[in-house]
């Protein structure tokens, strides 16, 4: 939505970011007569004598010069001021404290454009859906207008791996894109999922049961095309899940590392969510699943990870090809997608086929043993300026049933309440 302002700020069609069409039609168009890009590159680029060198040198001494050169600014400004206009100055500053401080009356702010209760539809928005066996596979679809694009989603139950391989799963998200297949190694790969498709992504997902014990936790990988590349989308999905390159030493090390650093970096800007994430994980199985693949413990395990791979990767590669085995079977998979009827009507027999290729291995959900990472009290030091601190209760242990007015309190008092 933020992108209509991009014209819209300047008296623009604000939708004009959104109709896509006709420009990449023209793009195709001129790449079709041949050397486009090439003549952008030498006319834009090459050939341009418009252009800035900009230079970016440390200064260790440049705080200490600007402030020196604001003090003696405001003492020159204050010289020229007589008694008379600074206290001026300082009775303007006391009633503009005064008026920001000061709630406005309720006849001002009744002109402010208020949503009302009755301007919200009671009703939850339907999102159609039709639910099909594919043997032991789900099919979901819902029927959208996508504007031309195909939105699907690969599942896999979690459930398949045991407890130890759980840590391992959002590297092998990522090795699956980014460490190539039989075919083609990683470069090309990622070159031809940025040709043919709008992305494929990873992304490991867990939620609680309603009314039961246990989760929902899945391995996703999240993808969207064009309609007349959906054949192309299911033929680099179908490459991905049986002919993954998992041996790539070298490729692997480094996606370790940069999830180590990665992680690292997030931990101080994104201190609350650590605190946040750590302390659920006492409260059910999702939740500590969610801290065990994305929390501390996850960035324990990548550090522990990164110090045995050298001595330790024929058993790595054994973990990473077991979570292959286990995963990508028939049973337990689940996919969905959101695409208008005329479209999925050419699109659902070719993904079936992609379904079908799949094993049926019947592997049996695993029995985990959900422990808290640590005990109910801890603290972590990092390097940071700001404490994070956190406490956490379940309410559903004093007989709390829940009811949807929870995520308008929670919401207010995150945006509101806390901040007033």
């Amino acid at each position: 939505m933020l992108r209509a302002l991009t014209t819209w700020l300047y008296d623009h069609d604000p939708f004009a970011m959104f109709c896509f069409e006709k420009p990449l039609s023209r793009i195709r168009t001129s790449v079709e007569k041949g050397n486009y890009f090439e003549g952008l590159i030498h006319s834009l680029l090459l050939e341009n004598n418009h252009h800035t060198v900009l230079y970016l040198k440390p200064d260790s001494e440049l705080r200490a010069r600007e402030e020196a050169q604001e003090t003696r600014r405001i003492e020159r400004l204050c010289s020229s001021l007589s008694p008379q206009e600074l206290e001026a100055i300082v009775r303007e500053t006391l009633e503009l404290k005064k008026r920001q401080q000061t709630p406005d009356p309720p006849e001002a702010l009744s002109k402010l454009p208020m949503l009302k209760l009755q301007d919200l539809d009671p009703e939850n928005k339907h999102i159609p859906l039709a639910i099909e066996e594919v043997g032991p596979s789900k099919l979901l679809y819902h029927d959208l207008f996508t504007n031309g694009i195909i939105y699907l989603d690969l599942g896999f139950d979690l459930h398949k791996l045991p407890e130890e391989l759980l840590p391992y799963v959002p590297l092998f998200g990522r090795a699956l894109v980014e460490m190539g297949t039989e075919k083609e190694d990683f470069v090309s790969l990622g070159q031809r999922i940025s040709q043919k498709t709008g992305g494929i992504h990873p992304e490991a997902f867990s939620s609680p049961l309603l009314g039961r014990e246990g989760s929902s936790a899945w391995l996703f990988l999240r993808s969207k095309a064009m309609v007349k590349h959906g054949q192309d989308l299911l033929a680099i999905l179908k490459d991905i899940l049986l002919l993954p390159r998992l041996d790539n030493k070298e490729r692997f090390a480094q996606m370790v590392l940069e999830e180590k650093a990665r992680v690292e970096h997030d931990l101080v800007p994104s201190g609350h969510q650590v605190v946040n994430i750590r302390l659920r994980s006492h409260f059910g199985e999702a939740f500590w699943l969610t801290e065990k693949i994305g929390g501390l413990s996850y960035l324990f395990f990548l550090r522990e990870l990164a110090s045995r791979l050298e001595s330790h990767w024929s058993k790595i590669l054994d973990c990473l090809t077991a979570i292959k085995e286990r995963l990508f079977a028939r049973d337990g998979m689940v996919a969905n997608v959101t695409l208008d009827e005329a479209a999925f009507v050419q699109f659902k027999p070719l993904l079936k086929e992609l379904m079908e290729t799949l094993a049926e291995h019947n592997h049996p959900p695993e029995r985990w043993n959900p422990q808290p990472p640590a005990a109910p009290f801890e603290g972590l030091i990092i390097p940071s300026q700001v404490n994070y601190v956190g406490k956490a209760g379940s309410l559903y242990q004093l007989g709390y049933e829940f009811h949807g007015s929870a995520l308008v309190i929670t919401r207010y008092l995150r945006t509101s309440w806390l901040w007033d």
